[in-house]
This record gives structure tokens, sequence and C-alpha cells, in this order.
């Protein structure tokens, strides 16, 4: 009977370890105005540091590089205003929300100035319009985020010219190209800020971390997927069952972080390819195989979402998890999904999440069918799913309703 487990980011976090999207900006916000790197001035931000009595012993290397690196960077500049984000699933969404607002600029840009004036000399600034519109304002404060215009000391709106077309001393057009390429570029170093992270904030915290999982559970586990990038469960559970990253690795160096479309994109959603996550996984070689290749002759598959909200970001992994219970089903074999919340309003949000991809019917019926379940991450019905081999449709039903 195999048992996959597929965790997600709040897998890490049981683990007291700050690989969420917030402790992310919050350390790194705090880093920006240290004058060195002191473990020290973390303990109140990291849930692994405030259960031990001791403190990693690495350093942070290239420290003021990274420093210099973070303040520099455009995504990091617009993310750290947007005060919505508390997630890596609203990450993405305001990756959208940035691309799609310079997309749809662009071409306003091109006719308030150069289809209606023709061309300006490479001597003199290129104004975007002459009165600053209030209602726009958050439209203006992501351009000048992505430095594609700022307001002068006279409150005028002046266009960047790093973006320009020029022929013989005129600037005759605004270069589109050239500017989403200058965002991919500056995504890439967010991406590699967030590697850097990773290696000097998270994994010297692994060995000190402790959480609320019972390790000796997992251990039963045949097959492990993530979605995260840190190779904890081969260093808190074993390792011996290997891990299947699904968005790169860390150790591999191939880590992606981007937007899960473009349908919401108005115009050219071809800028916006290089930006997505599965241009990303063909670009990285990363291996796209994910549970349609489990093939076992037992009478039972049974899933584990462990850390995942289970949001429609991931609905192409989620589908196929759902899909493969059907699948099997018509060749007679049992499969079953146990999705783990930690508290009500995880539970909440994962039930809403499902709901959303698979439809009330599909929920409802796998439910009343024992083919889904909720399961609570410090219950005892958990620990009896991970730990009782179940060959058959009775024992599915007398582990529901012990």
């Amino acid at each position: 009977m195999p048992k996959i487990l597929i965790t997600g980011n709040g897998f890490d976090l049981s683990f007291g370890l700050p690989t969420g999207y917030s402790d992310f900006i919050k350390i790194c916000k705090k880093l920006q105005n240290s004058q060195e790197f002191d473990w020290n001035d973390l303990k109140d931000d990291i849930v692994a540091l405030k259960h031990s009595d001791k403190l990693p012993s690495s350093e942070f290397a290239d420290f003021e590089s990274f420093k210099t690196r973070l303040n520099e960077n455009t995504w990091f500049r617009y993310l750290s205003r947007e005060y919505g984000i508390s997630t890596w699933i609203d990450f993405e969404k305001h990756i959208e929300k940035a691309l799609t607002i310079i997309l749809a600029t662009l071409d306003d840009i091109k006719v308030e100035t150069f289809a209606k004036n023709g061309r300006y000399s490479t001597d003199e600034d290129v104004l975007y319009k002459e009165d600053f519109e209030k209602t726009q304002y958050e439209i203006y404060l992501t351009l000048i985020d992505f430095e594609i215009l700022h307001f002068d000391k006279f409150l005028q709106i002046k266009l960047n010219p790093i973006f320009f077309k020029s022929i013989d001393k005129f600037y005759i057009d605004f270069e589109k190209q050239k500017l989403f390429e200058s965002i991919l570029n500056d995504l890439n170093t967010f991406t590699n800020l967030f590697k850097e992270y990773l290696n000097q904030i998270v994994l010297p915290l692994v060995e000190l971390s402790t959480g609320t999982i019972r390790i000796d559970l997992l251990k039963s586990i045949n097959y492990h997927f993530t979605f995260n990038y840190t190779p904890t469960f081969s260093k808190l559970i074993s390792k011996k069952i290997p891990t299947n990253f699904i968005h790169g690795e860390l150790e591999k160096n191939n880590i992606i972080l981007g937007i899960n479309d473009w349908e919401h994109a108005s115009n050219d959603k071809g800028s916006l390819i290089p930006f997505t996550k599965y241009f990303q996984k063909l670009n990285y070689g990363i291996d796209l195989k994910f549970v349609d290749e489990i093939e076992n002759e037992d009478k039972l598959y049974q899933f584990f979402f462990w850390g995942h909200s289970l949001d429609k970001s991931d609905a192409i992994y989620i589908d196929e998890v759902f899909n493969k219970v059907d699948k099997i089903k018509i060749e007679g074999i049992i499969g079953k999904i146990i999705a783990i919340y930690h508290s009500d309003s995880s539970r909440f949000n994962i039930i809403k999440n499902l709901i959303e991809i698979r439809g009330s019917q599909d929920v409802l019926r796998k439910q009343r069918d024992g083919n889904l379940v909720f399961l609570h991450c410090e219950s005892r019905e958990l620990e009896q799913e991970l730990s009782a081999p179940m060959t058959s449709r009775l024992d599915v039903m007398d582990v529901m309703f012990m």
C-alpha cells in the first residue's frame, strides 16, 4: 500500500522554520537596517530560535553584498510596499498584478508620448502626463517601483529614457521588450536573494528545529513530493525516501518563483510567458513527473496533503491526485485523500479551495464515499491513517469511524 506525502510550506513552518513569505520579507527588512549579522537579533522573529537554547554557529556569507542587492532590487521594493501580501500565493498574485499594470500602461505611454509627438531630442526630458491623477496613485507607485517613471521636485511625471529606442539623437519609441527583459532579470535577482536567505538563514536552523509533527509516524511514507525548496524531510524525517521537488530544489540551485498563468493580462500576453512557473520548469529542466507515474499492485493508495492550502495556483497537481483516485477506482483499487489541517481557519480554506477547483459535487461525493477526509495534524485519526496497514474497503471504513 503506497503512502504518498505531498507537503507545502506549512510543513516547514510546523518545524518553526521561517519559510513563509511574511517571514522572508520581515526578516529581510530587519537585515536591511542591520550593521552586521547577528542571530540574536532574530530570536523574536523565528520560532525555531525561540524554542532553542542555542544559536546556529554559521555566519551570513557576503552579508553586505546581500543587503546592497536587496536595496537595489525593484521587486523587493515593490513587494515591501504591498502590505496585503502574507503568503506565497499572495506573492504570485502580486507579481501578476504588477505585470498586468505595466502591460496596460505601456500602450497609454505610447499614445501619450510618441503617438502624439512623434519624437523627442535625447537632450530633453520626456514627460508622461502634465497633471498627476490622484485616482491613478497605485499605478504610478508601481511604475515608480520598477523605474519606468519618476516624479521630479515639481511633481512632473518623467519617463525613464533607458527603455526608449533612439535614432540620430532622437527618442522615437518605447522598447517594450527591453523593459520586460529588465523586469525579468530583476525577478531572477529576487529569486537569487531568496535562495541566499534559505541557505544562510533557514538551513542552519533545520538541525535546531522541533515541531508538532511526530517524526516516527512519517517513516511509513513511501513517496514524498514537496512544493517547498528545502530538504527538510530528508534532514529530519528520512534520507531513505527520496524527495521529489515540484518547484525546484535549493540544493540544485533551480528554484522557481513566478505566476501560474497570464489569463488576466489584457494584451501582449507573450511578454509574460517567461514569468510563468511552467516556462521556468521547462527552462531549468525540472522533472515534471508527479503521482500519475506511481504504479502499485496494492489495494489502496493514500495521498496525504500536509501544510498545503490546496489553492488553485497548484490546481494542475491537485487535479492529478483527484483524477488518479477516480482512475484507480475504476480499476477496482481504493484511493484515499487525507487533507491535513492545523486550525479551523486552515480547514475552512482547504475545503473552500477544493470546491473552487473540483466543484462541490466531486468534493462531496469523495467525502461521502470515504475517498476524502479532513484530519487535524495532531489527531489520533491521522496517526492511525499513517501507521495502519490498510488493504481493503472494510479497513478504510473502520479507520474513519473509530
